[in-house]
């Protein structure tokens, strides 16, 4: 019995990690195991459940199917299949057992490492901040205009994102009225409008010129915006990366020498390419990251995150916090029971260890 133990666990991949980070492709799985309870032997029969359970987790996270033929020497064709189970559990919790019918049953929620994508449904914060626009000397008040209304209407676009909450901020700058990091200023702190810590910030500019871009035949310009945004980490004001955007419009393709101009344009003046340009990279940028919440408080067990539904949490999602600096038990698991619009409350699974305020937990899959 020992050794089918031992077996089941080590095909199990089953082990305690080390202090690291939170990683993505973690994610809470529930299993179940029974053992029949023989010769009134409880314990034995409870070991060999909890193998069973430690097995079937592990197998939700990686299982293969191996198949193979074979052809007897009668011509007779027969067909082999076997399940080699691969997924390497972090640590698990027995949540529920009980006797049922001359069984032992355990139920277990485990950590499990996951080979797959973090991309998700849940949506991160994004806190955006100014958006100004320069213009080069020369240009009409048409385009003046064109490019104001442009950045309007593309942070009302960003609304319509998927990977993210676009929040308005443009009338709260940074402090000192630089585009410096994102950080708390006064403003923000006056009305209410501070942005989540586990999120992101962009600010940036929209530039209009006029390029020229003559050849032996035509006298061609074109009038050309340049967006450019800086994406930065809201928790430590970090540049996260610049998105640079280019859109051209033909403004004047004329014959050296006649009054013949073939501008098909018609003089519509549009930026809005420019920002899906920014939103599809946007998307692209914080689809696939882990969904991160700030630990406002925590009382009696109870842990509040700066994350609520609006962000796509529900009751039953898990977050994880790594606690780092401690050489045991380094980490922390957290399931959501209530859920506000911006925040949301969860209970403490382990006993160990207790979770101080300020810390950044991880949305588990």
């Amino acid at each position: 019995m020992r050794t089918r133990l031992l077996s089941l666990l080590l095909a199990a991949g089953f082990g305690l990690a080390a202090a690291e980070p939170a990683l993505a492709g973690l994610k809470v799985v529930r299993a179940e195991g029974r053992a029949a309870i023989s010769g009134n032997d409880v314990a034995r029969a409870r070991r060999a459940a909890l193998a069973e359970a430690l097995y079937d987790a592990a197998g939700q996270v990686g299982t293969k199917v191996r198949g193979a033929g074979h052809l007897s020497t009668q011509g007779v064709m027969t067909e082999e299949t076997s399940m080699l189970v691969q997924g390497t559990l972090r640590d698990h919790r027995v949540v529920n057992e009980y006797k049922e019918h001359g069984r032992y049953v355990v139920v277990i929620e485990a950590l499990a490492e996951s080979d797959g994508s973090s991309c998700g449904t849940k949506r991160i914060d994004l806190d955006v901040r100014p958006i100004r626009v320069q213009i080069a000397p020369g240009l009409s008040g048409a385009v003046v205009k064109a490019a104001h209304a442009a950045v309007d209407r593309g942070i009302e676009g960003l609304a319509g994102a998927t990977s993210f909450r676009a929040i308005d901020n443009r009338d709260l700058p940074f402090p000192g009225g630089t585009e410096g990091a994102a950080r708390t200023d006064y403003a923000s702190l006056l009305y209410g409008t501070a942005p989540n810590p586990s999120g992101y910030s962009i600010s940036g500019v929209l530039t209009v010129e006029k390029r020229r871009n003559d050849n032996i035949i035509a006298e061609n310009t074109a009038i050309v915006g340049t967006l450019t945004l800086k994406l930065r980490d809201s928790s430590n004001g970090g540049t996260v990366e610049t998105i640079v955007n280019t859109h051209a419009l033909a403004d004047r393709n004329r014959i050296w020498g006649t009054d013949v101009d073939f501008n098909m344009a018609g003089g519509s003046i549009d930026f809005s390419p420019l920002w899906q340009k920014a939103l599809d990279d946007l998307e692209s940028r914080l689809g696939c990251r882990p969904l991160r919440a700030k630990v406002l408080d925590v009382a009696q067990g109870m842990v509040t995150l700066s994350v609520g539904s609006e962000n796509g949490i529900n009751e039953g999602d898990y977050f994880l916090l790594d606690l780092p600096g401690r050489k045991t038990g380094n980490w922390q698991v957290i399931r959501i029971e209530r859920t506000g619009l911006t925040t949301a409350q969860g209970r403490m699974l382990k006993g160990t260890p207790t979770v101080p305020a300020g810390v950044m937990a991880t949305l588990l899959q």
